[in-house]
């Protein structure tokens, strides 16, 4: 499965469950266009979001600040105000904090438009949007971004709402890198597929999060080793995991576009080994309680083959389904189809 073979409403549907800044609503206002890509339409995405928080008012954070002042406020730094300038003057040097707009989040955002305002690859309804948002954001500096500026953002209750709009940026910012690459279009169509891959995973974990009765997690499966040395041994962490009286699913999604493969032409279809291996894996090292009945599950989205994974196994008296979901479909027989999974 790719971008293209996925209904825009049902993408826009998937980021309103993966993040709580995104209503659904909100996809009224998607301008009526057609989008070739996903990184059309993501800009698209990044001026509803950000004009949300224009409306409720961008995230400040205090800013240290220093200057040679007549009057005193914050801290006086002594030595700076003995500078034979300052005494002449009758200026102290002070420190203090001030409440500001810009920070490194709207440092990226601004970032992001800009770069998106200069690639002569928006529409004129898009350019336009964007060079408004940019007047609400005047004083903020400009950065260049790089992969250092996302690694240091860090979100706290105030400014959480800001997750959709930051990851979206980091998708675009790695897409018009890839522009300036040879076989650029060959490298987009696997950054498309790799952003997909990480909605997929995370709305389902939040669509059982909000619409069952499961307790929803993802946490890391520790090796079982016999005398306790795992130095070196990969993480183990889980995508999704699903807990409800002594039941547990631990649920692996994928996202490619080919779910089964052969081994030579016209032969039949096989599960894709690796995967099967990781799941495995995590069921063989859970560390089960002795009332738990622990199951995995490996889910694919559709992909454009004829034959689609739909099986389930038993295997050294482990539970293991493998199957997939068709993101095409409208969304209402979506829901239906993951509740029917678990």
């Amino acid at each position: 499965m790719t971008a293209s073979n996925i209904p825009i409403k049902n993408i826009f549907y998937m980021l309103s469950y993966a993040y709580k800044s995104l209503s659904f609503n909100d996809y009224q206002n998607l301008s009526a266009e057609k989008f070739d890509n996903l990184t059309d339409l993501y800009t698209e995405i990044l001026i509803i979001a950000y004009r949300k928080i224009i409306k409720q008012g961008p995230y400040k954070e205090y800013i240290p600040h220093q200057e040679d002042s007549t009057f005193v406020k914050g801290k006086i730094n002594l030595r700076d105000s003995m500078r034979t300038n300052n005494i002449i003057n009758s200026k102290v040097a002070v420190e203090y904090e001030v409440l500001s707009e810009d920070n490194l989040l709207n440092q990226i955002i601004k970032a992001t438009f800009l770069k998106l305002a200069y690639s002569g690859q928006l529409s004129a309804q898009q350019l336009k949007a964007i060079k408004e948002i940019l007047l609400y954001l005047t004083e903020v500096s400009s950065i260049t971004l790089t992969e250092y500026c996302f690694s240091q953002v860090r979100y706290n209750n105030q400014n959480r709402h800001y997750k959709l709009p930051i990851d979206i940026a980091k998708f675009l910012y790695d897409s018009m890198l890839i522009s300036d690459e040879a076989g650029s279009h060959h490298l987009k169509e696997i950054k498309d597929e790799q952003a997909l891959s990480s909605l997929f995973e995370n709305f389902v974990y939040a669509f059982y999060q909000k619409e069952t009765d499961w307790k929803v997690s993802r946490p890391k499966i520790h090796w079982d080793v016999d005398d306790g040395y795992n130095e070196a041994l990969p993480v183990m962490q889980t995508d999704i995991v699903l807990k409800k009286d002594h039941q547990t699913i631990i649920i692996d999604t994928k996202f490619y576009q080919q779910n089964m493969k052969s081994r030579y032409e016209n032969g039949p279809k096989k599960h894709l080994t690796g995967n099967l291996y990781q799941l495995f894996t995590y069921l063989e090292n859970y560390q089960r309680k002795d009332s738990e009945t622990v199951s995995g599950m490996l889910l694919y989205a559709m992909t454009n083959d004829e034959e689609q994974p739909d099986h389930e196994y038993m295997i050294k008296g482990k539970k293991l389904k493998v199957t997939h979901i068709n993101l095409s479909h409208e969304m209402k027989k979506i829901s239906q189809e993951l509740k029917g999974l678990v």
